[in-house]
Order: structure tokens, then C-alpha cells, then sequence
């Protein structure tokens, strides 16, 4: 797999086809949700969409101003010189959120019919005109990766998303809330959902290539591969060893 730039990378025709199963959503503040794709229509978003809880009494959007994301804690580092300086912070604050490096979230939809996208935050940083900016490791959902001959991915559980190593640049104020990723191989079972919510990864999808790889995949090279190791160390952590299930010739689990 090559180095991917930064960039746009998910098909239209799949979002446009994703689009048609969403709901409009408003932009949600001050909840922090669990991201899955079972219940993110229905339940999580529109709850949040809400303001809240439901039952809740709801803000007027028009007696609100959009608060500005800023950088907290200490400079990390810092790029260019003079007027052209940028600095790279671990953590910025919106909405009464903090949002670190690492941090997995949903972001504003591209389209205002849209599921929010997914995200892990990889750099914050501050541009000469005081905007903050977040740089992020792109996952899709499988409507939203486009195969290399034709169509997208079906989905294998109303859960799954694919982890990218693709890196996408957007403004802070489109980070909407923390979620919960799970990176589980395929050779491990997935926890049930009511007592482990969050999304889970069992592929990496390249964006170039229009191909998956397994979490296991050798062929990604040292670097890439340490990284999803990491990622399923932590869920590790999370949730325990998971029991093994037995594969197929094509390193599917057996039904």
C-alpha cells in the first residue's frame, strides 16, 4: 500500500446512495454519544441532533452563536516562521467537549442528509489566521467505499466500518463527538453490542486501490502495521481476550 495524500476520498455515488437511507440531522451539541451504525440513525444522532436526551426541553438555534474551537494545554511543536507560524497543540476545546490526538469521532456530514463521518484525530493545529484545524485517519462505513470493479462494499454487520490510512484535513468545528471504535481481527468474536456499544474494524480499506486487507495483513509494511497492532492492543485492553472462531479457506468465520 502506498503513502495516501490528503484529500477527498469517499465515492459521491456512495455517499449519494448512503444519503438516501439518512435522515436530515442538525448540527448536535454537548452530548457525547457511542458511535454504531445499528442505532446512529434512529437513536444516537437524532437524540443528539435534539440537544439532548429526549424530553428534554431544546435550545433556539437562533439565540445561539457558534462558539469558536480553541487549542488548551501547551504547544507541542511548531512549523514556518514568523507571520506563516503554525502550531500543533494535543488538545482544543469545543462546545464544552475536549477532543485529544487519538481521540475517535464523529464529524459533520458532507451532505445535509447525511451519517456523520468517521474519524481519529492524528494532529490539531493552529494556521496563521487563529483557525484551528484537525487532521484525521479516515474510516467508512462499507456503503461509502467504493470497490475497484464496480459498486461498494456490503456491510457484514450493521456495526462495521473500515479503517483507512488515508488523512483528511477539515476545520475543528466540524468534530461533532467522541465515539468508541473496536478493532477486532476476524478470528476473535465480536462482543455483543448492549454490553460493548461502538463500531467495529475488522478491515482496512485503501483508498487507492479500492481493495481491504484483514487487520493481520503483513503486506502493509512495518510502520502500518505496528499502528493497527496498537489499535487492537487497546481494544484488547477494553474488552478482554476475545474467543477465537474458526476460519474458512478465505479467512472468514464459519456460520
Amino acid at each position: 500500500m502506498a503513502e495516501e495524500e490528503q484529500g477527498p476520498a469517499v465515492p459521491y455515488l456512495c455517499r449519494l446512495l448512503e444519503a438516501f437511507k439518512g435522515r436530515e440531522v442538525p448540527r448536535p451539541k454537548n452530548k457525547m454519544i457511542i458511535g454504531e451504525a445499528e442505532g446512529e440513525d434512529e437513536a444516537d444522532v437524532n437524540i443528539a441532533a435534539a440537544g439532548g436526551d429526549s424530553g428534554g426541553e431544546q435550545d433556539n438555534p437562533e439565540s445561539e452563536e457558534e462558539e469558536e474551537a480553541l487549542p488548551i494545554g501547551v504547544k507541542i511543536r511548531s512549523l514556518g516562521t514568523g507571520s506563516e507560524r503554525i502550531y500543533h497543540y494535543e488538545a482544543f476545546t469545543y462546545n464544552g467537549n475536549s477532543f485529544h490526538i487519538d481521540d475517535p469521532v464523529y464529524l459533520v456530514p458532507d451532505e445535509p442528509n447525511g451519517k456523520p463521518r468517521v474519524a481519529i484525530i492524528k494532529s490539531i493545529a493552529q494556521k496563521p489566521d487563529q483557525k484551528l484545524v484537525v487532521t484525521g485517519r479516515m474510516l467508512y462505513r462499507p456503503g461509502e467505499a467504493q470497490r475497484a470493479n464496480f459498486g461498494c462494499w456490503k456491510p457484514r454487520s450493521n456495526r462495521e466500518v473500515f479503517y483507512s490510512f488515508h488523512l483528511e484535513e477539515f476545520p475543528a468545528e466540524r468534530v461533532m463527538h467522541k465515539i468508541v471504535l473496536h478493532f477486532i481481527p476476524r478470528n476473535k468474536q465480536i462482543p455483543l453490542r448492549v454490553q460493548h456499544p461502538g463500531l467495529i474494524v475488522q478491515s482496512i480499506y485503501d483508498t487507492e486501490l479500492k481493495r481491504l486487507y484483514n487487520l493481520r495483513e503483513r503486506s502493509l509494511g512495518e510502520r502500518r502495521q505496528n499502528e493497527i497492532d496498537l489499535l487492537i492492543q487497546n481494544t484488547t485492553s477494553r474488552l478482554g481476550d476475545l474467543p477465537d472462531l474458526e476460519l474458512d479457506d478465505e479467512g472468514m468465520p464459519k456460520s
